[in-house]
């Protein structure tokens, strides 16, 4: 299913797709302007594997990935600033989570333990004790020194 982008914004309700079971893949256009607005909304997507979130998104919100049990990577847009209880909840243990942005504030048992955090350099608030649990990896580094040593399993 793919959502055309365009001026007008569009609005995703509580539990929309909850429990589509033929939903594979999902995909907002570059220019979308889809707004996350209520819990739920791919909840039980069993099939869901592909995801492409719109990029102006502010908020995932709670339940809405849950129970999509072969989901196993989502990259995260920077405007992320919340992930609302149970987002992710149910979701295989081995999910990977790409963060575009800074660490957003996270709802009661919004990821589940066992979660691969991968971020980016430099970005900011994935740290313990707030992202403990979690396998946190960073997407790139950056080496300014000529003379860079990196010992073994330094990821």
């Amino acid at each position: 299913m793919t959502f055309a982008g365009g001026e007008n914004a569009q609005t995703l309700n509580a539990w929309v797709f909850s429990g589509c079971t033929a939903l594979e893949t999902v995909t907002f256009a570059a220019d979308s302007k889809a707004v996350f607005n209520a819990w739920g909304l791919f909840n039980g997507c069993s099939k869901l594997n592909k995801v492409t979130l719109p990029p102006g998104l502010t908020k995932i919100p709670g339940y809405a990935f849950q129970n999509c049990t072969v989901l196993t990577s989502l990259t995260i847009p920077a405007t992320v600033t919340t992930i609302e209880v149970s987002a992710f909840n149910s979701c295989l243990a081995n999910l990977v989570l790409r963060f575009d942005g800074n660490a957003p504030t996270r709802g009661n048992d919004a990821i589940p333990a066992g979660t691969t955090i991968a971020y980016w350099d430099g970005k900011t608030g994935f740290t313990e004790p707030d992202w403990q649990g979690y396998s946190l990896k960073l997407r790139n580094i950056s080496l300014t020194q000529t003379n860079v040593t990196i010992n073994s399993a330094s990821f």
